[in-house]
Parts: C-alpha cells; sequence; structure tokens
C-alpha cells in the first residue's frame, strides 16, 4: 500500500473529511492504481500523466 500525501497530509484522510461531506474526490497519481488505499475506493483515480480528455470524463461523472 501506498501513503499518498497532499501538502505533508494524508491524501486518505483529506478524501474521507470530504466523502464526510459528499464531495466527490477525484485522485491523480504516478502509483500503480492497484496500490491505492482500501479508504480511497470511493475516488476516481486517474495516473499520471493525466490525459485532459479523461480528466474531464472523470469531473462530469463526479457531477452526476
Amino acid at each position: 500500500m501506498v501513503t499518498m500525501r497532499l501538502r505533508g497530509r494524508p491524501a486518505s484522510e483529506i478524501a474521507a473529511r470530504l466523502r464526510a461531506r459528499d464531495v466527490p474526490t477525484i485522485f491523480a497519481t504516478g502509483y500503480d492504481l492497484s496500490m491505492l488505499p482500501k479508504e480511497l475506493a470511493n475516488a476516481v483515480p486517474l495516473e499520471k500523466p493525466v490525459d485532459l480528455d479523461e480528466l474531464c470524463r472523470a469531473v462530469e461523472a463526479c457531477c452526476l
């Protein structure tokens, strides 16, 4: 399992706080997506480098 960080804080912690507020999450990471922690299972994962069309589809899916 990988520990992703956003500004020094665990990404899973930030994602959990967003989900608690019903805010969808999208992760762009250079890590292998199979290595994401279970807490991020509901997030939309994107692999870097992110394709703009793929990002647009992910944002659209989160807005439905």
